[in-house]
């Protein structure tokens, strides 16, 4: 059963006016769009930021006054369809396994449309849409949970050698470097220079 578009819950509906909005909108036009008062409107972008599932990038007015905050929806592929293409790439290639895993990751960030948010916002919204909770840590990210962890301590050479180098695409496509960091006392960490 559907719900009515009216019925669905708040941050649903800013989401959906995001992502119909191809070139960003504003929280002022989402709250004139959808009828909601605007600290409505920024409550939800704020929960949808932490959850990696929008990013805000400050955009100058021209004129007077403070930057309007442009809000756009981050787009990820569906997390396990990127990592066996990942995988596949890694084990068709020639050199030592965790080198053709971390090829593989760098093409997988290629294809992925990440935005133009900085290092750190790429990164987090990324990683947190493919499941792996990401936090901010002192000078970069802590990755508290990994939906490949079984095979991430099996195989870390090539699961992790994927995420070196998805990481290190899409920091690369954000005009960073990272450096992953697995099994840092039950974290992974994304270390951002």
């Amino acid at each position: 059963m559907m719900l009515n578009a009216d019925a669905r819950p708040g941050a649903e509906r800013v989401l959906a006016a995001v992502r119909d909005a191809a070139a960003g909108v504003t929280a002022g036009e989402i709250a004139s769009l959808l009828g909601l008062h605007v600290t409505t409107v920024r409550f939800h972008l704020e929960r949808l930021a932490a959850d990696g599932r929008v990013v805000g990038a400050a955009v100058p007015t021209g004129g007077r006054g403070r930057p309007h905050v442009v809000f756009r929806c981050v787009r990820v592929p569906d997390a396990r369809a990127g990592m066996l293409a990942a995988l596949a790439d890694a084990a068709s290639g020639d050199g030592p396994a965790a080198e053709r895993a971390q090829r593989a990751g760098e093409r997988w960030a290629a294809g992925l449309d990440v935005g133009s948010a900085g290092v750190v916002d790429s990164l987090a919204g990324v990683f947190a849409h493919m499941g792996f909770a990401p936090e901010p840590a002192k000078g970069g990210l802590a990755l508290r949970a990994c939906p490949f962890l079984d095979d991430a301590r099996r195989h870390p050479e090539v699961v992790c050698g994927v995420h070196r180098g998805l990481a290190m695409g899409i920091a690369r496509r954000a005009g960073g470097e990272v450096e992953l960091r697995p099994f840092q006392g039950g974290v992974c960490v994304l270390a951002v220079a």
